[in-house]
């Protein structure tokens, strides 16, 4: 399991974003871990993250998670692909993951975010959308 970690200014610059996708695409994390600082002053912690396929190995992941949540305190956010489901409402077919079994067409949402309470204090409250691509079975996440 690889953690991308990455502590710097300027991400709205385009010589820092293309490094960034570099370092993403030469390294391959399954965890993004940035500070976000807005032109407010306020600054946000946001985790990529993408789980486990295989079932036996989906503990990994979230003990990473675990690990994170008690190195720094602050408002926080988790998005990306969990492959799991809460609970059985969220096989549907608008936000969706589409697999096969048998022959019917399983769909799930599995793409969210999570915020501790230390960004809900901040932000106040914030919902997900999940938005719809033509390009994949992941829906981008807008919050």
């Amino acid at each position: 399991m690889r953690l991308l970690s990455w502590n710097v200014r300027g991400m709205g610059r385009t010589r820092t974003f293309h490094d960034l996708k570099d370092f993403i695409r030469v390294h391959k994390p399954d965890f993004i871990d940035v500070m976000v600082n807005w032109e407010n002053g306020k600054e946000c912690r946001v985790t990529g993250f993408y789980g486990e396929s295989i079932a036996s190995h989906r503990y990994l992941p979230w003990d990473l998670l675990r690990e994170l949540a008690g190195a720094r305190n602050g408002p926080w956010l988790v998005c990306g692909d969990f492959n799991e489901i809460l609970d059985c409402r969220e096989k549907t077919e608008h936000v969706v993951r589409a697999q096969r079994v048998g022959k019917a067409n399983v769909k799930e949402i599995i793409d969210r975010g999570f915020g501790n309470l230390e960004l809900l204090q901040d932000w106040g409250g914030f919902t997900t959308r999940h938005l719809v691509t033509m390009v994949s079975d992941h829906c981008p996440l807008l919050f």
